[in-house]
């Protein structure tokens, strides 16, 4: 008699109670056609636990750090917009350089590809359409899903379309070239629980482990000759060549943005971080758009500061700090290609207002911006 009457609270406590919620992301959490998306990115996370797999965890990200917020609005492609390549899109969005595609599915939100710089900096617009599109997101999606893509992009172009400068760089002058892609991908659902953001909120959060190899290659066609891979008569091309990207998606019910994607390189380090921003938060941020910008933060500072830099020229620059004297006080030289921050140590400047300016190798200036140093 007890001990049925012990099965049958036990039985009650699970179901009123139970320990852990089963959270699912269902379809009517893919991003649509007039949704806008909030996002900022670190570029210098500091002591990131991203734990092991497992539900009931806490991820704190409450000390994310970001000067600019970016505003990501998916829209609704009108028939003139669309290459034919993209004709079966039904939203868009436009992020930096690049416009992508994708199509809504009762199941799935496609990637179906992108349109934009191509990835080899040859200076052309191309399309890049996957064969077969990419799920960016499912439904449903719940804790212990596995899932694995495999996809290619091509895009072919006349070699009369690059500069004499590109053409000698190659091993041949061939007639045309193309560009592929190739993606495979391993999309595992290993943990839940509750990510903590900077703006003080508990978001609860489904995790998706992502792991991606990336293959760039670059073919080359001279008269009735078939396509061949010149890949390897390209020396010194960082994005040429096969690539693993590790990264972890988290995503919320409710939310059109992921909660947080955290990218990590080859030591299993967290690099980069892009998470959901408050635009209506109290402090005001800045969105850099797609001019080069440099900025300092936080601003005040106190023993640290941060200096963002965005859509720079691949190259080196000087940055430099000053004091009201225009006494020079600070001076380094950083190699930045791509979104960058770098952390300079202020704690021997004293309390007061400085000047903060990056030059270029040439030595043009970039602009001169003030920063504020405060003493506790």
């Amino acid at each position: 008699m007890k001990a049925g009457y012990l099965t049958l609270i036990v039985f009650a406590l699970a179901h009123f109670y139970p320990l852990q919620s089963q959270l699912t992301i269902s379809k009517a959490d893919f991003p649509k056609a007039g949704d806008s998306i909030y996002l900022a990115t670190d570029n210098l996370p500091y002591a990131l636990d991203l734990k092991r797999p497992g539900t009931n965890l806490d991820w704190d990200f409450s000390l994310l750090q970001s000067p600019f917020i970016q505003e990501i609005q998916m829209t609704r492609p009108s028939a003139r917009q669309l290459p034919p390549v993209f004709a079966a899109a039904t939203t868009l969005a436009q992020n930096d350089q690049l416009t992508h595609y994708y199509r809504e599915t009762p199941t799935q939100l496609e990637w179906l590809g992108f349109s934009g710089t191509d990835p080899l900096n040859f200076g052309l617009k191309l399309h890049f359409s996957f064969q077969p599109p990419i799920p960016e997101r499912h439904a449903s999606l719940s804790y212990g899903d596995l899932r694995m893509h495999t996809t290619e992009a091509v895009a072919a172009f006349s070699a009369d379309q690059l500069s004499s400068n590109i053409l000698r760089q190659l091993p041949i002058r061939p007639d045309s070239l193309r560009i592929r892609v190739q993606i495979d991908r391993r999309s595992d659902i290993d943990a839940q629980g509750r990510v903590l953001l900077p703006d003080g909120v508990y978001y609860a959060a489904l995790r998706e482990k992502r792991l991606e190899q990336r293959l760039i290659s670059l073919d080359a066609k001279l008269g009735t000759l078939p396509w061949q891979d010149i890949t390897n008569l390209i020396p010194g091309n960082p994005v040429l060549g096969k690539t693993q990207n590790l990264s972890y998606h988290f995503f919320n019910s409710g939310s059109k943005e992921p909660i947080a994607e955290v990218w990590l390189d080859g030591s299993n380090k967290a690099i980069k971080v892009t998470y959901k921003a408050d635009p209506s938060g109290a402090t005001p941020l800045q969105n850099p758009g797609e001019k080069p910008n440099f900025t300092a933060f936080p601003n005040p500072a106190i023993a640290t500061v941060r200096f963002a830099f965005e859509h720079l020229p691949p190259g080196n620059y000087e940055l430099k700090i000053f004091n009201i004297l225009v006494q020079e006080v600070f001076s380094e030289t950083y190699m930045i290609n791509g979104p960058q921050t770098v952390q300079v140590d202020i704690s021997q400047l004293r309390k007061g207002t400085y000047l903060y300016s990056l030059s270029d190798d040439k030595g043009k200036s970039l602009g001169t911006k003030r920063l504020i140093v405060l003493r506790p």
